[in-house]
């Protein structure tokens, strides 16, 4: 059986119908789709364990694709590769291939939070872990995919099922929203400021998404990023904060926000700030989750090989 939610090509390699059943299409609310989405996702049940399994392709004939496809190709590989290295007992290699010219991931089951905000109760997100995750995938990212810049939005943030483990999906969107032209006339020191003027932007907006997610009013916090006067900024930002310790938050969500959400980029810190924050380390201590991200070079090396024996089109040179 499968349930598709919107016309267009359906992608079901002959070996996924073997192995699995009751495939339904997973999309985001049409508003919200990603405009640069390059992936048809399905969820479906495995054949052999009765498990639901969430199945990532890349779709051929979405337009970002057409218009780049080696492009397209590349940010999949390297987003299935990232994933496969943070997650690696959710990834379900044996059944991942490779089929005329579609590249097939297979994980357990996740949502995409544009999703699941419409389907359980707000206290069932966590946003420290939230805030962690995603510092995460944006610190590697920012380190070396240097390139992408993501919008913080419910639609590129996913989560598996049962679980407060969350991520960035959908690197195309990042390819889409460049704010740097890094070309060669410019400076080593231009190109670094504008880098960290896009990581406080992350920041600031990965905070409003916590917002969000706490079910605070979004008629306190949406205009707080266009607020021209500091005094009144800081009164609204005030304002916040109490609707925030209302929410049960601890003390240390609480200050993490408000620095987050600071008027001036400066002070709104880098995500190992962040993370060291959240893991109560001091100042030059790294969290062994930013030191396993930061050494994922390694990590990636021994998946490719894994995945090669399923794909067999990723060349060696890439390592």
């Amino acid at each position: 059986m499968l349930k598709v939610n919107h016309s267009g090509k359906v992608y079901i390699t002959p070996r996924l119908k073997a192995t699995h059943t009751d495939f339904e299409q997973v999309h985001s609310n049409e508003d919200n789709q990603p405009s640069n989405s390059y992936v048809q996702s399905y969820n479906a049940i495995c054949r052999a364990t009765g498990e639901t399994h969430t199945i990532t392709i890349l779709d051929t004939s979405c337009s970002f694709y057409k218009k780049d496809p080696n492009l397209a190709s590349t940010l999949f590989i390297q987003e299935m590769l990232y994933l496969t290295s943070r997650f690696r007992e959710k990834i379900k290699i044996e059944y991942s291939e490779f089929y005329e010219n579609m590249i097939v991931l297979v994980t357990k089951r996740h949502e995409v939070l544009s999703q699941a905000v419409s389907k359980h109760p707000k206290d069932q997100f966590d946003v420290a872990k939230l805030i962690e995750g995603i510092a995460t995938d944006l610190n590697y990212i920012q380190t070396k995919a240097e390139t992408l810049n993501f919008t913080i939005q419910l639609n590129n943030i996913s989560r598996f099922a049962y679980s407060n483990e969350y991520f960035l999906i959908n690197w195309a969107s990042g390819a889409e929203h460049d704010l740097i032209d890094k070309t060669e006339s410019m400076c080593a020191q231009n190109f670094e400021d504008l880098r960290r003027l896009q990581i406080a932007k992350q920041i600031f907006e990965l905070g409003l998404l916590s917002l969000q997610l706490m079910d605070v009013d979004s008629q306190e916090w949406q205009d707080l990023g266009n607020i021209k006067s500091s005094s009144i900024y800081n009164a609204a930002l005030e304002a916040i904060m109490k609707n925030v310790e209302s929410k049960n938050q601890s003390p240390q969500i609480q200050s993490i926000l408000r620095k987050m959400l600071q008027k001036t980029p400066e002070t709104r810190g880098t995500f190992c700030d962040l993370i060291m924050q959240l893991n109560n380390k001091v100042t030059d201590e790294i969290p062994l989750s930013l030191k396993e991200m930061l050494l994922l070079e390694s990590q990636v090396k021994s998946q490719i090989i894994c995945i090669m024996s399923v794909f067999f089109i990723i060349p060696l040179e890439i390592i």
